[in-house]
């Protein structure tokens, strides 16, 4: 196979032969970004959930996403973490349930439930497993979620309300970190 040359529009150039047919890295505008929320839980939310309430520490979290207002992301990855030393107390992951609106607020400690006027913003849901107990900090990496999402007009924003999918006993003054790798599409 003749060697090949890609041009990026970072003007760095990567080559492509027999022996590395794709580009080795992702760059421009398909770059995987970060996009960080965190929910602290004070003394009114710590304590018991039911599986499938809300986590939240009483407020909708907003992820600024890096994109442009109205376009259209895929979550790739997440990263899940919190430093409570041990994973809470009958937990089992979290479904986040992704909004390009914000919705109306669920308490903390309440029943997720989907208004029929708020169907159509609901743009997925990204299922977190178990987080693992690794000594100062509990966390949970995965890929392969794959949700593709289009962000609302004028809006560079996606709503989450976390849901436990466990019956889980949060603790005081321990915040829960919801990373997601977004990128372009």
């Amino acid at each position: 196979m003749a060697q090949n040359t890609l041009l990026y529009t970072n003007g760095g150039v990567n080559e492509v032969s027999e022996t590395h047919p794709l580009p080795t890295k992702l760059t421009g505008s398909n770059t995987r970004k970060w996009a960080t929320v965190s929910a602290k839980m004070p003394a009114a939310t710590a304590g018991e959930h039911t599986a499938g309430d809300v986590v939240s520490a009483g407020a909708v979290l907003q992820i600024e996403t890096g994109l442009l207002a109205g376009g259209s992301g895929i979550i790739l990855s997440s990263y899940v973490w919190h430093d409570n030393g041990a994973v809470f107390s009958g937990g089992a992951g979290y479904t986040l349930k992704l909004y390009n609106v914000a919705p109306t607020n669920i308490a903390d400690g309440t029943a997720w439930d989907l208004p029929v006027a708020e169907a159509g913003t609901l743009v997925g849901e990204v299922e977190i497993s178990t987080l693992v107990d690794k000594g100062a900090t509990v966390y949970k990496f995965e890929t392969g979620h794959n949700v593709d999402f289009t962000l609302a007009t004028g809006d560079t924003k996606l709503y989450c309300l976390p849901v436990c999918k466990g019956t889980e006993t949060t603790v005081q003054d321990k915040t829960i970190y919801f990373n997601l790798g977004i990128a372009a599409l």
